[in-house]
This record gives structure tokens, C-alpha cells and sequence, in this order.
């Protein structure tokens, strides 16, 4: 008898388990909270960038040459970090990434 109950268990709990799995596919999240910092305003000047990032009431800023630039180039205070490349065979032509922290 001891046995028949272990398997009824198991082939129980191996059912709920898989139809809970099932259930959880769907559904509604909720975030609750706020974004306390914006993001950097990134502007061109001539043949430079420049980077303004807003953080606890200062304005940080970085001027970075689009020319001269190879790599990536770190925001201020370590934000987050650019990256200039050229695309293709264009000499004009350049694509500008930006990835934050």
C-alpha cells in the first residue's frame, strides 16, 4: 500500500507541477517605482561630440573628437561608455553607439 500512495504522490505533484507551469505563461506585471536619472544628451559640435550627462544636481560633460576616436570612450562619471565606427567604406559616414551602466 505504501507504494501505490508514493506513486499517487508523485504522479500528483508531477501534474501540478507541470500545470502550474502552464498557468505562469501569461499574466500582467506591475512595476512600481520611478526613473530618478535621465539619460545623456548627446550632441554634435562641429566635428566632435559632446556628452552632458545630469547626475545629483550636476551637469557633467565630455567632448570627444568623431575623428581621432577609436574604441570606446566612457561617459562621465562612468556612466556608461561610446563607441564611434564607420560604416562600410564611407569616410562621412559614422554609427555612434551608446550603452549606459
Amino acid at each position: 500500500m505504501s507504494l501505490y500512495r508514493s506513486f499517487l504522490f508523485l504522479t500528483t505533484a508531477i501534474t501540478l507541477m507541470f500545470s502550474a507551469y502552464i498557468n505562469a505563461s501569461d499574466g500582467v506585471i506591475h512595476f512600481i517605482g520611478s526613473v530618478v536619472d535621465s539619460d545623456c544628451n548627446i550632441s554634435q559640435i562641429q566635428s566632435s561630440l559632446q556628452a552632458s550627462c545630469y547626475r545629483n544636481g550636476k551637469v557633467y560633460r565630455q567632448t570627444t573628437t568623431i575623428n581621432e576616436s577609436n574604441g570606446k570612450v566612457l561617459l562621465p562619471e562612468n556612466l556608461g561608455w561610446t563607441q564611434i565606427e564607420p560604416v562600410g567604406e564611407e569616410k562621412n559616414l559614422k554609427l555612434l553607439t551608446i550603452n549606459y551602466y
